[in-house]
């Protein structure tokens, strides 16, 4: 179980054990913790769905939540690098974690 909180301006993330949690990529079709850690910090930064509306925080990656991790990675300027991308890619890999959980 993980447990995802602001502290100030940084994003606080820990398992049970109070070690720093791993995260998995997200994508669409993915689901599970981190998906609802991701929508839940995305939508706390006022990230919306290609809808406008906010995220719903339901642990499943779908077509909103792509959206708003395109944009979240266009304006971070964090392309998915992990797998070698030069534009949004609307995955959620190692380099955008890296961006949230940044000390």
């Amino acid at each position: 179980e993980i447990s995802c909180s602001l502290v100030g301006s940084e994003m606080c993330i820990r398992d049970r054990s109070d070690d720093m949690y791993s995260f998995e990529p997200v994508r669409n079709g993915s689901i599970g913790s981190d998906v609802v850690c991701l929508q839940l910090v995305l939508s706390l930064l006022h990230y919306t769905g290609a809808d406008g509306k906010p995220l719903s925080i339901d642990g499943e990656c779908g077509s909103n939540t792509v959206y708003a991790i395109k944009r979240f990675q266009s304006d971070m300027k964090a392309y998915g690098a992990d797998i070698g991308a030069s534009s949004p890619d609307g995955i959620f890999g190692e380099k955008c974690w890296n961006i949230l959980t940044a000390r």
